[in-house]
Formats: C-alpha cells, sequence, structure tokens
C-alpha cells in the first residue's frame, strides 16, 4: 500500500496514532478534518499548502505525544514536500512514483519500509490511498506533470500540428517527438501564479511566472492575461513597471468581457496611464465593467461622477453609485473612501435627492453577472498591495487618495484563494 505525496504532506505512521491518541483513527481523522486527509492502512497523510498550517498541526500532534524526530531523524512524523522530498531522514519510508493505472500518468506517493510492505514493483494503482473526492484532473499532480512538459516543451522545437498532436523536433537527438496539442491553460495560470510569488513548494521566479501567464494567455486564459496586465501596471514581483504593456493586457481581456479588467483598463483611461487620457473611454469601460456587477466599478463611476467630467449634477445618480460601492467593495481603501463620500454626499444634499439615489440603489440588478469581478478572482497570491484601513482611518488623507488604488490591488483570502484586482 501507499498514500499519495501533494503539496506538503505530513505522514504519520497508524501505530503511532493508536499508540499515542485515545480513540485511535476516529479521535484523529477529527483533528485532520479539512486537511485532504488519506490512509493506507498503515500511514496517514494530511497535505497542505501553508507552512504555518503544517507547523500548526504537528504542534498539535506534539501535544499529544508524537514525536517528529530523535537525533536528527523522524520518528512518529515525517514531512514531505512534493518538490522537495523529505525534510530529514526517514528510515521507515520509501519515497517512489507509481501510474495510478496501467499505462496512466504517475503520481508521488510514499510506502511504509517494513518487512510486511511489498516491493515497489509490486503496487498498483489500486494500491495507492488518495483523499476523499481527489482526482488527477486538476490535481497537484497534474499541474507538476503539466510544469515538466512546460519545461520540455521549451527545449523543443516546433514543426508541425497533426490533429490533435503537436510535432517537435528534439535539437538534441534530430529526432521528432509528439505532444498532445492542448495543454489546460487554468493550470498554466496557477502555476504561473506560484512562481511569480513563491507558493505551494514553488521557489519564486517571477519572470519564469511571468512566462507562464503568457502561455495560459496565449490559450485565452483572461484571469492570466488581466494578472499580467496587473503586474506590469504596478511594477510588481521585481517585474518592470510597463504602463503601455499593461493598457494592452487590459485590453485584450476588457474587449473579451473580463469585468476587472474592464475597470482597470477605465482607471488607466482616467489617469492617462498607459494610454492618452480619455474619459469618454474611462465612463465606457467603467460601465461595461459595473453592468457585470464589478464593484469597483461601482467607486470609479462614483468617482467619475464626483469630479465632473462632463456630467450634469445629479447628486442622486451619484449617490447611487457610492451606495452600490459601500454595499459591495471588500475591505480596504478604496471602501473607505466611498464610505467618506457618502458622509461628505449625506451632509451637502437634499432629503429627496438622498432618497431617489437610495431607491435607484436598491433596485440596481447587474446586466449580466460576472464571475470575474474582482473580488472573486481566484489566485495563488498572499500579497496585499492594499492594506485594510480601519473606521477610524477613513480620514482626509485617505479621502484625498488617486483612485489608481483600486486598480493595484492583489488580497489574500484564506489557505487557498485570493483576490486579483
Amino acid at each position: 500500500m501507499a498514500i499519495l505525496i501533494e503539496k506538503t504532506t505530513v505522514v504519520i505512521r497508524r501505530d503511532s496514532i493508536d499508540r499515542h491518541i485515545w480513540g485511535g483513527w476516529g479521535r484523529f481523522s477529527l483533528l485532520a478534518a479539512g486537511y485532504s486527509l488519506c490512509s493506507d492502512g498503515q500511514l496517514a497523510g494530511a497535505s497542505f499548502v501553508f507552512p504555518d498550517d503544517v507547523a500548526r498541526f504537528i504542534a498539535t500532534l506534539e501535544g499529544y505525544g508524537f514525536r517528529s524526530q530523535v537525533a536528527g531523524e523522524c520518528e512518529d512524523i515525517a514531512v514531505l514536500h512534493q518538490y522537495e522530498g523529505l525534510s530529514a531522514p526517514c528510515s521507515w519510508l520509501t519515497l517512489g512514483r507509481l501510474p495510478l493505472e496501467e499505462g496512466g500518468p504517475e503520481v508521488k506517493v510514499c510506502w511504509l519500509d517494513s518487512a510486511e510492505s511489498p516491493a515497489a514493483d509490486d503496487l498498483f494503482y489500486k494500491s495507492i490511498a488518495t483523499p476523499l473526492g481527489w482526482t488527477y484532473s486538476t490535481s497537484y499532480s497534474e499541474s507538476e506533470a503539466i510544469m515538466m512538459l512546460r519545461h520540455e516543451l521549451t527545449r523543443l522545437v516546433f514543426k508541425r500540428r497533426e490533429q490533435d498532436e503537436d510535432v517537435y523536433l528534439d535539437p538534441d537527438t534530430n529526432a521528432e517527438v509528439r505532444y498532445p496539442a492542448s495543454i489546460d491553460a487554468e493550470v498554466l495560470d496557477r502555476r504561473g501564479d506560484c512562481l511569480l510569488i513563491g507558493l505551494d513548494g514553488y521557489e519564486r521566479n517571477p519572470s519564469e511566472g511571468m512566462r507562464w501567464l503568457e502561455a495560459a494567455a496565449d490559450l485565452g486564459n483572461l484571469s492570466a492575461r488581466h494578472m499580467i496586465g496587473h503586474v506590469l501596471s504596478n511594477g510588481l514581483y521585481g517585474i518592470s513597471c510597463d504602463l503601455v504593456a499593461s493598457a494592452h493586457h487590459y485590453r485584450i481581456a476588457a474587449q473579451a468581457g473580463f469585468a476587472g479588467s474592464q475597470n482597470n483598463l477605465a482607471d488607466m483611461y482616467q489617469h492617462g496611464k498607459g494610454v492618452a487620457q480619455s474619459i469618454s473611454e474611462a465612463i465606457y469601460w467603467a460601465s461595461r465593467s459595473a453592468d457585470q456587477g464589478e464593484a469597483f466599478a461601482y467607486a470609479t463611476l462614483a468617482q467619475l461622477r464626483e469630479d465632473g467630467n462632463g456630467f450634469p449634477a445629479d447628486d442622486a445618480e451619484l449617490y447611487k453609485w457610492i451606495l452600490l460601492a459601500v454595499r459591495y467593495l471588500p475591505r480596504g481603501t478604496t471602501l473607505n473612501e466611498m464610505k467618506h463620500a457618502q458622509k461628505n454626499l449625506e451632509r451637502r444634499a437634499s432629503p429627496s435627492d438622498l432618497a431617489v439615489g437610495r431607491g435607484l440603489a436598491d433596485r440596481w440588478v447587474p446586466l449580466k453577472p460576472s464571475s470575474h469581478r474582482m473580488q472573486e478572482l481566484e489566485s495563488r497570491s498572499h500579497v496585499t498591495d492594499e492594506e485594510d484601513v480601519s473606521e477610524e482611518d477613513d480620514s482626509e488623507e485617505h479621502g484625498a487618495e488617486s483612485s489608481s488604488t483600486r486598480s493595484i490591488v492583489v488580497r489574500g483570502e484564506g489557505a487557498m484563494s485570493s483576490l486579483r484586482h
């Protein structure tokens, strides 16, 4: 028997579980709930994305009497990284790669190294324990395989496409090799994020991350296209700022209907960043974004109206956009700007205009709600460029900040997702 190794997997001997935890496996499974738990009857494995979660889980086990290491070697617990392997010597584990099925893709596994354990050649796919509900498709194992393929393809010379296969020339052997013509763009996008920032066991490599994102964007992934624009517009992760290139990528995604890019392109037109300043273009793209329910576009339209920009004075319409922004924006500087604007407008506007504006906001329904809104976009980023600002910090200073803040947010949220803005 063997268990799957993905991300960072904490491996525990089942006999240690029975020895240290009253209630045995049943009690242990409650402790490890939510951690992609699996077991082959001899070993148990729990997988994690972030090091802090690994440390907390091990500390919990040590509180029950488990010993991580003795004299520098693993005792009851071993920590394995999908890409680096064991974090310390372990005499009771064997690591290897096994196919999920005959002729199928291989995954990284480990098994208890004992007299009772079968030899590696005797382990078949039915003997690989995986977490409940796990499938190879979109798994970290598949991502690793695609990453390896991607690196291999950079070495080869593309020759032609034949039906569902791409034919390459290997410059080392002068032989032709064939690979499937399609590569999962979402997986390329996810790997690009991980390399860009340094997550999920990947060493931080921004230039390589951008290359992966570009590959995903070339395959039509709009989230990757948006992220490229975001990085270039702000010069993040050591990548040089290029506003013209950023506007180019935002425009491609915006024209394809990506709400976040539509709003950020509107911001660039509003402030003349990378494009010739054009308030009419800013209004056009912010309106398209707002039609999809993008909360940051509500804030953009509110500021455009607040600043005049050729709009007729209409406090009711202005109040509508401010209220929508306040209702739907995530915590942060932009939300506090809108709360500040709300207070100012409520001091000077007539009660009738405020009542009309509130009614307009209450009846507002996006024309075509999108999953590509800023506050819902998933990536692996754990970087926050716009810090949460408390109500006490909602001051004149924040009210004076440029609205360009809205287009540069990357906000972490939870252990598995974050927000691209």
